[in-house]
């Protein structure tokens, strides 16, 4: 896990109606922070496809790895228009990419996503599932591209 937006830190749920002006829903929050639930999805999803031999979340590992994997949650909004009835998960994920036992930067890619969303807090859970499912796959990808060049 690495940077995470300040409007983002915790498990409040952000949603904007006016540009450059976060708000929080009230009586709706996160189980867990987002960071935390999209660095273990991005974890689970390394150990399935078996692109290395061991996936470790730090810390609390200590000691030698062969590839360092940073997620930036830079952006999960709900945005909404003017009316309130329609709106997108907006959500911007920035990966960067590092050899373990050199430190050196390998790559730094951003992966950005609007996916529609209804009108309740609850819509926009959904459209964040589906829009880390479509990311999933192109950050594997990315990962598996830069470790194998």
């Amino acid at each position: 896990e690495g940077f995470v937006a300040p409007s983002l830190r915790g498990t409040t749920m952000a949603y904007q109606v006016k540009a450059y002006e976060v708000n929080y829903f009230v009586e709706s929050r996160w189980q867990s922070s987002p960071s935390t639930m999209i660095v273990s999805a991005l974890a689970g999803a390394l150990q399935s496809a078996g692109v290395f031999s061991a996936v470790v979340l730090a810390p609390p590992y200590v000691g030698p790895v062969d590839q360092e994997v940073d997620v930036n949650l830079l952006n999960l909004t709900q945005v909404f228009d003017a009316d309130l009835q329609h709106s997108n998960e907006h959500v911007t994920v920035q990966l960067v990419l590092s050899n373990g036992r050199t430190g050196q930067l390998q790559g730094v890619k951003t992966f950005d996503l609007n996916v529609p969303a209804g009108r309740t807090p609850e819509s926009g859970v959904v459209a964040a599932n589906q829009a880390l499912q479509q990311m999933l796959p192109r950050i594997l990808s990315t990962i598996y591209s830069t470790t194998n060049s």
